[in-house]
């Protein structure tokens, strides 16, 4: 799946934290302090605390309910506006209000298309729904999808997420159910490796996320649920010649074809983005703690915590220009199943780590820290462009500290593919190490 979330729901993928767990277990508190030590280590949390820092300062350049002149003085145009001039087809007079869309709700059935190295060339369809339940200054837009997608590598999969706030944000229901035939090179754990030293791997993936969080006041969602992740069907194809990959390795060289995690999840939610699709202010803030014990059902005991902090703003407040960062910490405790531990693109999305294609780094855990600078380039809110950068650092065993970091950038092009949502066709080309690199297409911003 191209777009993988690192909300715990997806599997444990490189580019959030993962890495062999065969240690003797220890605190989670004293793990933490030691894959967290070292000066990479400092380096990359120099990005959450910028994030927190940031996120504290008013943005008063724009306020929530500020609208620039300029937004009125110019009708927004996406590339249906764009097909109507080419086919001299007469142009769409109704002025679309992105407040008013959101509380009417959006149904729309669009072709999914998207790209990475992992998956090749993905195809698919995708129905959408935005909707607000409630007053804009209190209720934030819920939104919830479906995808059916195949590539050409031969690779199929169905998707459903949702996340739904009632009125006044006084509840937030959140689902995540995937099915997956896939395949996917593995290349060990900690940081990256030279290419040639791939294995490869078929697995069929099934995920069953479910979270219900209540506001306890000041914009905090306090909740939990439950999750059930099931590989099966896994296939380590280099290992039918007798080589010792990686997977066969952190398995103690027994042949795993089904691994299932079970078990609940306690976590803390604040989203202030005035769009979920595509934020131009606000702080996303996520911290989630979940434990899969072999009694409900787990191959293995683990634990796993994760935090997922987003700010965007403004740079000296002009009205074409976004500043989003993005920083996540990904940690596993215990005995984790080896595709449970984070990767690279595994997270919901599929999108972290552009430059890396899925599993292309993974480790015990994993720290992850980018920043993107969004540009419009036209008035009319068609164009625009992008510049990133990312570092991701891994541990290769629980009891490592984090290895160097290592980073990838690239920048891409913006075409608007809905005014009505604020939702773009997004092509990137990025660059990681050893040559790793390619084209990423999609239909919503990385983050």
């Amino acid at each position: 799946m191209s777009s993988r979330q690192c909300e715990r729901g997806a599997p444990h993928i490189p580019d959030a934290a993962g890495g062999p767990h065969r240690a003797p277990r220890r605190s989670a508190t004293r793990a933490f302090s030691g894959r967290l030590g070292g000066a990479t280590a400092q380096a990359l949390l120099l990005v959450s605390l910028a994030t927190t820092v940031a996120a504290q300062a008013p943005d008063s350049a724009h306020p929530a309910t500020s609208v620039a002149p300029s937004a009125d003085s110019v009708r927004k145009e996406d590339v249906f506006d764009l097909a109507r001039r080419i086919f001299h087809i007469p142009p769409d007079t109704t002025k679309h209000d992105e407040s008013s869309i959101a509380e009417r709700g959006n149904l729309s059935l669009l072709p999914s298309l998207s790209a990475s190295p992992t998956v090749g060339f993905k195809v698919g369809a995708t129905i959408k729904l935005t909707k607000r339940y409630g007053d804009s200054a209190t209720t934030n837009v819920s939104d919830v999808s479906s995808q059916v997608f195949f590539t050409t590598l031969k690779q199929f999969g169905l998707t459903a997420y949702g996340s739904v706030f009632t009125k006044d944000n006084k509840w937030n229901i959140r689902g995540d159910w995937r099915y997956l035939n896939t395949s996917q090179p593995t290349y060990g754990l900690g940081s990256i490796v030279p290419s040639d030293s791939s294995t490869a791997m078929k697995f069929q993936y099934l995920r069953l996320a479910e979270a219900l969080y209540r506001n306890v006041g000041s914009e905090i969602l306090l909740g939990g649920g439950y999750n059930f992740s099931m590989y099966f069907g896994i296939d380590d194809q280099d290992a039918k010649d007798g080589r010792v990959t990686p997977f066969l390795a952190y398995n103690g060289g027994h042949t795993v074809t089904q691994t299932i995690s079970s078990g609940p999840t306690f976590a803390l939610l604040h989203d202030s983005r005035d769009n979920p699709l595509n934020a131009a202010r606000g702080l996303y803030a996520h911290l989630e703690a979940g434990a899969s014990p072999t009694w409900l059902g787990s191959t293995s005991t683990w634990e796993s915590f994760l935090s997922d902090l987003r700010y965007y703003f403004r740079p000296g407040g002009w009205d074409r220009g976004i500043l989003a960062l993005w920083q996540m910490n990904w940690l596993t405790f215990g005995n984790p199943p080896y595709m449970e531990l984070p990767a690279t693109a595994w997270d919901r999305a599929g999108r972290m780590a552009r430059g890396y294609g899925e599993g292309r780094i993974r480790g015990a855990s994993l720290v992850y820290g980018e920043a993107e600078y969004r540009v419009t380039l036209t008035r009319n809110g068609l164009w625009g462009v992008v510049g990133f950068a990312s570092l991701t650092s891994v541990s290769s065993t629980p009891r490592s500290p984090l290895n160097a970091p290592d980073p990838a950038f690239g920048a891409g092009l913006r075409i608007k593919l809905s005014k009505r949502t604020n939702t773009n066709i997004t092509l990137d080309y990025a660059l990681g190490r050893e040559g790793s690199s390619g084209f990423f297409f999609g239909s919503a911003e990385a983050f």
